[in-house]
């Protein structure tokens, strides 16, 4: 499924933009454990790059079906909410 959501977004990936999908994947899997900085950097290109963005919430989706703990399904569902608004908001910015 990850791969199939990367394929449909590789138009939105900038060649000329630094992106961060192997740091999303291992904060994700949480082999990352991101100092304040780096949170901080990480933040800011999420806040400009809908490439990211998107995989992002492709990852937490993937997490939510591998496993389908129904006690955060709420939580997932608002954490995706807020992704998709984010993305819509920086779409509309391009």
């Amino acid at each position: 499924m990850v791969q199939m959501m990367s394929d449909a977004i590789a138009d939105l990936r900038d060649p000329q933009v630094q992106h961060m999908e192997a740091d999303l994947l291992d904060l994700v899997s949480g082999l990352w454990q991101p100092t304040a900085s780096e949170v901080e950097c990480l933040i800011d290109h999420l806040a400009g790059c809908p490439y990211c963005q998107i995989l992002l919430a492709t990852f937490v989706v993937q997490i939510a079906a591998d496993t389908q703990d129904a006690a955060s399904s709420e939580q997932l569902d608002h954490i995706l909410s807020q992704l998709a608004a984010t993305v819509h908001e920086t779409l509309g910015k391009s």
